[in-house]
């Protein structure tokens, strides 16, 4: 071509990049895929610096030769370079549309987790998986892997990868934690349970594991409400459906023991937000009596460090927290006092009287949660407050 023959004229005089960028231009106009005219061009703009015209000329020279591969890398290492990954992988794709070169697979998989296309770096793990299924094998890939899928997150590839890797390693409790979690993600609280006490099972000193068991025993149990509104005047079979409930959230309660007296204040914290979601899920069910011991162990685990400890998570556990010990204290109280009434023990009466003392703080410290309910309450209690002191000096009490 006259118009080459000129550029290469140009070359030769060491004429601007300019020139020859005109001239190879001119080739173009008879043969819009002249490779060589675009590889003229492209060169003269890297000459001149310009790289994204460079980039462009190149990948027009690519669109008369897509068989280059080595061509196609350049082009996608120069929008690497100026951080175009989405243009970078649609050249790679392109070629490899056409041939699967292990060189754009590999720069493909480079580009996609350096830009963070999750979406593209989880379809290069499930392609490498497809290819060589001893992949799975490799605990380094299966949890690179796993985290792509988490990122974006795709919980149909969290189980494929998850259920892959406690096939290979079921002595792991990481990756049977992860399965629970993909469980949980697909609404399928009864195989994440199990997924997460198989995890704990691989390692019973795992306090993690012990508070995803804990979390699951009691998010999975739920109330009967529909039987409650039919035996609302059968107190005995009520007080029955009521105590089953319990019991089967009580199931959490071992599960919580390592936590609970964890030297981690995360583990601690957790342990709280259970005991919190358990006795709050017990006090609606109106299940005050056992409602009660998982407050008051969630607020001993939130207790104020100083004046200063007011915001935060701890904060709200104990908002929260306080509210429901109180509104469960009121109901237990009663029978406490009657039962205390009748004995004349000292000792009974003291209790009563800290209870009393510690479900009134609570009930204050809680009111911003449902000041009328507070009310209420703090008016039943107030009665039992009352009649305390002629109890004191009717069993001449010392001890408080």
């Amino acid at each position: 071509d006259a118009h080459l023959c000129m550029a290469t004229v140009y070359e030769a005089q060491r004429m601007p990049p300019d020139s020859l960028i005109a001239a190879a231009l001119r080739a173009t106009r008879g043969d819009s895929l002249n490779a060589r005219a675009w590889e003229t061009i492209a060169r003269g703009y890297l000459t001149k610096a310009d790289t994204a015209k460079a980039v462009d000329a190149f990948t027009r020279e690519l669109g008369g030769d897509p068989q280059n591969t080595q061509l196609r890398v350049a082009v996608a290492e120069l929008l690497h370079q100026q951080k175009q990954y989405q243009r970078a992988i649609a050249v790679l794709d392109d070629g490899l549309s056409h041939n699967q070169d292990q060189k754009l697979i590999a720069l493909k998989s480079q580009i996609c987790i350096e830009g963070q296309l999750w979406r593209c770096v989880l379809e290069g793990f499930r392609g490498e998986a497809a290819a060589d299924s001893t992949k799975l094998g490799d605990s380094t890939f299966v949890k690179a892997a796993i985290g792509a899928a988490q990122q974006i997150p795709d919980t149909q590839q969290m189980l494929y990868f998850s259920r892959a890797a406690v096939r290979r390693f079921p002595r792991s409790p990481d990756f049977w934690k992860v399965l629970g979690s993909a469980y949980q993600l697909k609404g399928q609280p009864d195989s994440a349970l199990w997924a997460e006490k198989q995890a704990l099972a691989a390692d019973p000193s795992d306090i993690n594991a012990s508070l995803l068991v804990a979390k699951a025993l009691v998010d999975r149990a739920v109330f009967d409400t529909l039987a409650a509104k039919r035996l609302k005047g059968d107190t005995a079979a009520l007080r029955r459906l009521r105590a089953a409930y319990g019991v089967q959230l009580d199931s959490a309660t071992p599960y919580l023991t390592k936590a609970i007296a964890s030297s981690d204040s995360l583990q601690r914290l957790s342990a709280a937000i259970t005991l919190l979601t358990g006795g709050s899920k017990l006090a609606g069910a109106a299940a005050y009596d056992r409602a009660y011991p998982w407050l008051e162990q969630a607020l001993q685990l939130v207790a104020q460090r100083g004046p200063e400890d007011t915001l935060g998570a701890r904060q709200q556990i104990r908002l929260q927290a306080s509210f429901w010990y109180g509104v469960s204290s009121v109901q237990p109280l009663f029978t406490a006092y009657g039962t205390m009434a009748k004995s004349k023990d000292c000792g009974q009466a003291k209790a009563v009287n800290d209870w009393i003392a510690r479900a009134k703080q609570a009930l204050i410290y809680g009111a911003r949660i449902h000041p009328p309910t507070v009310n209420t309450m703090l008016q039943n209690l107030v009665k039992i407050e009352a009649i305390m002191p002629q109890v004191k000096k009717q069993f001449k009490c010392t001890n408080f």
